[in-house]
Order: C-alpha cells, then sequence, then structure tokens
C-alpha cells in the first residue's frame, strides 16, 4: 500500500513563516497586558502629590531564551512604604501598606492565564 500526500512543501512554508511570527506575536499580547497592568497600579496608587501615580512606567519587553518578561517601575524613593506599609515617625502606630503593585500584578497574571486561548488563535491564524 503506497499513500502519496502532495503540496508538503507549502504547508511546510506556511508553518515556518507562522513560526517566525510567534515572537512579535507573544511580545503584542504581553504589551497590551503591560498597558492594563500600568493602567491597574496607577488606579490604585494613592494620591497626594501626585508624583507616585505619575512616575510608574512600562519598561521594555525582555525576552531571554523562550521567556519574555516585563517590568512596571516607579523610582519615587518612597514607594516601599507606601506598598507595604511604615511605622509612624513617633513609632506609636503603622500606617498600613496599600499592595497596589502587588495586587494589579495579581490581576494582570490571572487575566493572562485567562486570555491564553486568544493568544494561541492568534498564533495560529484565528484572529
Amino acid at each position: 500500500m503506497k499513500i502519496e500526500v502532495t503540496g508538503l512543501d507549502e504547508t511546510i512554508k506556511d508553518l515556518k513563516k507562522k513560526l517566525n511570527e510567534v515572537p512579535e506575536i507573544m511580545e503584542d499580547w504581553l504589551d497590551g497586558h503591560g498597558d492594563d497592568a500600568l493602567q491597574r497600579v496607577k488606579l490604585r496608587t494613592p494620591v497626594d502629590s501626585g508624583d507616585l501615580r505619575r512616575n510608574w512606567e512600562k519598561q521594555p519587553i525582555q525576552k531571554s531564551g523562550d521567556s519574555y518578561s516585563l517590568e512596571i517601575t516607579n523610582n519615587v524613593e518612597y514607594l516601599p512604604h507606601v506598598e507595604y506599609g511604615h511605622r509612624t515617625r513617633s513609632g506609636n502606630s503603622v500606617v498600613p501598606g496599600v499592595f497596589m503593585a502587588k495586587i494589579s500584578r495579581e490581576i494582570t497574571e490571572e487575566d493572562m492565564k485567562v486570555d491564553k486561548h486568544n493568544l494561541v488563535k492568534r498564533i495560529s491564524g484565528d484572529k
């Protein structure tokens, strides 16, 4: 019994093309979730002078091997005191942390888990 399959060259060519598009699709998907994370953390950041909220920034996506990462940063020196809480100057009481970065990261990670099917659809060409 002999089975002949024709047209595989074109199929292989299409698959290789799709494979080359994967990094760009991944970065676009991650960048969109990064935008969402940035908005989330800004909205959760308490405002006194506005410096803390204004200084959140989304850094460029980093790729290492088959891993992608994205950082949302803030260089305001008192950020840890707002995020995690602190004692008052008198030391008699504690100001509780807001955990705006922690909560925003957790929500974004959950959203990404739920949205993975859309990523697979984009990679496979189903949009």
